[in-house]
């Protein structure tokens, strides 16, 4: 089923012929179509299945053997236009990216996962009809978000801890070297919690 859906309709293959100049770019832009609405972004060659190829190639009778190629980046850069007026996108790169970082920076103090990060700027992106950029572009922009937040949140937990309790946090890292398999105070709190009863409690309070 997922790949039927790039194949093309009557419609979209005779607007696509009137528009070229030779097979080879025919398919070219279809396959760019269709990718486009499949992912919403243009891939390269390489990235495009021999099966889909095949497929949009026989779709709209293509001889066998035309392979998808453009002759000049005029061509490529007229057709990603034609594909971007016929999804009703548009391209500006700036913008996006501005917005991309926007959307997360409100988002990163409630949301720690940079995959949710990452959705909401491409919904963002979305609702203004902005042409999506490449996936490392988000990807870079959560994380990097994302760090500088938990940097933030860390250094304010450490400015309103006071010097004791910072010595205290210090030393759930010692341990006794002298003493053979001694492990560090910091290992109690990774134990899983106990049955709620009243010896346990008391066992941890004398611990």
């Amino acid at each position: 089923m997922t790949l039927l859906f790039f194949s093309p309709g009557s419609e979209e293959g005779d607007r696509v012929a009137e528009r070229t100049d030779s097979n080879e770019h025919q398919l070219t832009l279809l396959l760019m179509l269709k990718s486009y609405q499949r992912m919403g972004c243009f891939p390269k060659r390489v990235e495009i299945p021999d099966m889909v190829v095949d497929l949009v190639r026989r779709a709209v009778d293509l001889p066998e053997g035309t392979l998808p190629f453009y002759a000049s980046e005029k061509t490529a850069k007229n057709h990603r236009m034609l594909v971007r007026q016929r999804v009703g996108v548009r391209y500006d790169g700036k913008w996006a990216r501005e917005l991309a970082w926007e959307a997360i920076r409100s988002e990163a103090a409630s949301k720690n996962n940079p995959a949710d990060l990452i959705n909401v700027a491409l919904e963002k992106l979305v609702e203004a009809g902005l042409e999506l950029p490449a996936f490392s572009t988000p990807d870079h922009m959560a994380s990097t978000v994302r760090a500088e937040v938990n940097a933030g949140i860390c250094a304010g937990i450490w400015e309103r801890t006071g010097e004791d309790r910072r010595a205290g946090l210090l030393r759930l890292l010692d341990v006794e070297v002298l003493v053979p398999g001694a492990k560090s105070p910091f290992n109690r709190l990774k134990q899983h919690a106990q049955r709620a009863t009243w010896s346990h409690f008391k066992r941890l309070r004398s611990a």
